[in-house]
């Protein structure tokens, strides 16, 4: 029987260096049957726990059509995530999940999409990304991508752009500082904030937004559309920085009425905008 508050084993099947302090891991369920059952939408979470360092919450990094994996991505900032980019292929650890709410996919049967993201809050929208690609013949809509990091080293998944940009997608890529990595890559790489790019890059017809990043670039993203006049209610915002226990019972991700835990992390931006500080 599927529970998703169960705790299961996962495999490491496969580990990838996306930067100097982030690793992407592809994880295998050992239960083929639960797998099978096992579904997600991007945007939704999972608990990782590691014997001896607790657990904690990471996003999706994959399509959900693909059952036989799932993917996250790591960046060693603390014990868990410490352990866990120590470990190896073929190493297990365990899994809960998934919890929340995800992005709405669906709107892109009829819209076109832009999702804005910053550094490590690109994983979540790969996951977008490679659903779009997965499900394209359901899909009418356009996807654009704006995305800004530290630096080029800083940027994630530059190993999917070729494809992404094969397939139509507009990728639009900003860094903080230029260096000679970036100088050299074929694809277009300015130097700048994610948010000049408003000002230089014709947007989509009528987007629906999905962003998930720094809660400073969130802020001056919004700004951005509201000159736009985008409605609040085609603005989906992660607040996957606040997710904790998944359960909603430690409290620590209230916001306003809501739990993150539980109803988010995916929030419509005119559900949430009145909530002092919430990013």
């Amino acid at each position: 029987m599927f529970n998703p508050y169960q705790t299961k084993s996962v495999v490491i099947r496969k580990i990838i260096k996306e930067s100097s302090d982030a690793k992407r891991f592809v994880l295998e369920f050992q239960d083929k049957e639960y797998a099978k059952q096992f579904d997600f939408l991007p945007g939704q979470f999972i608990e990782i726990s590691i014997p001896g360092f607790n657990e904690a919450p990471f996003t999706f990094g994959s399509s959900s059509k693909n059952k036989e994996f799932f993917e996250i991505a790591v960046r060693d900032v603390g014990s868990l995530t410490s352990a866990l980019s120590q470990m190896k292929v073929s190493d297990e650890v365990g899994m809960r999940g998934p919890f929340g709410n995800g992005f709405p996919m669906d709107l892109l049967k009829s819209r076109n999409l832009l999702l804005v993201s910053g550094g490590c809050g690109f994983v979540p929208l790969r996951s977008v990304t490679e659903e779009y690609l997965d499900r394209k013949d359901e899909f009418e809509g356009k996807l654009q991508v704006f995305y800004g990091a530290r630096s080029y080293d800083d940027l994630l998944f530059k190993d999917d752009f070729e494809k992404w940009l094969g397939a139509g997608i507009d990728l639009n890529l900003k860094v903080d500082k230029q260096d000679k990595s970036c100088d050299s890559s074929k694809f277009k790489c300015d130097t700048g904030l994610v948010t000049e790019l408003f000002g230089k890059v014709d947007l989509v017809e009528r987007p629906v937004v999905f962003i998930c990043g720094p809660p400073l670039m969130a802020k001056f993203v919004i700004q951005e559309l509201d000159k736009l006049k985008v409605e609040y209610s085609d603005i989906y915002i992660s607040l996957e920085r606040r997710m904790e226990c998944g359960l909603g019972v430690c409290e620590h991700c209230a916001v306003g009425p809501y739990y993150v835990c539980k109803d988010g992390p995916v929030f419509s931006w005119d559900k949430i905008e009145w909530i002092p500080g919430i990013i």
